[in-house]
């Protein structure tokens, strides 16, 4: 029962601690995903084309919102949103921003150059909050930043190791615990 209890600990710590949410699909099978948006929290995608396939990604917003659709050819290392939650010009001198568009409802239809991963930024332009329905002929996986610019890769190792410690030792001290009692 003792060892039920740290391992219930040791999952619940590695979920807490990395809240890895993913909607995949296979090709030719459309990506249906429903998200709640808030204005300056943009949403991330990664996806794998082949060269010189086709993906067509379509936002529908509830309630008839602006969103912007951003194709990278490498991974963003910031959000392009200002603090006032407007959108940095700096996108557009971006090397590896390959496709993009605003609208209601937008839509885009993006061509693969090159077999590889494509990230896909979108985020709310008009309001404060809306509901989106993303709708893709690619697979996609959800991917997050928690903080842009750029991934805290040293609190996150460090934060995994301590987790990993505790658990290690909480078990560690239960099994002294139980030799020592026998």
């Amino acid at each position: 029962m003792k060892y039920k209890k740290s391992l219930v600990i040791s999952i619940i710590l590695f979920i807490l601690l990395f809240p890895l949410i993913s909607i995949e699909s296979t090709t030719g099978i459309l990506t249906f995903e429903m998200n709640e948006e808030d204005k300056g929290t943009p949403a991330f995608y990664l996806t794998p084309i082949l060269m010189n396939t086709t993906m067509e990604l379509q936002v529908y917003s509830q309630n008839f919102e602006m969103y912007g659709i951003f194709i990278f050819a490498a991974r963003p290392t910031e959000s392009y949103l200002k603090p006032d939650e407007t959108l940095d010009p700096k996108i557009f001198v971006n090397p590896y921003l390959l496709n993009y568009t605003f609208n209601v409802n937008p839509k885009i239809n993006f061509t693969a150059p090159i077999t590889g991963i494509y990230y896909i930024e979108i985020f709310l332009l008009t309001a404060e909050e809306d509901i989106y329905y993303v709708i893709s002929t690619a697979p996609l996986s959800r991917y997050y930043i928690p903080e842009i610019p750029g991934f805290p890769v040293g609190i996150t190792i460090g934060t995994m190791i301590g987790a990993i410690l505790l658990t290690v030792v909480l078990y560690k001290k239960k099994i002294l615990n139980i030799k020592l009692h026998s």
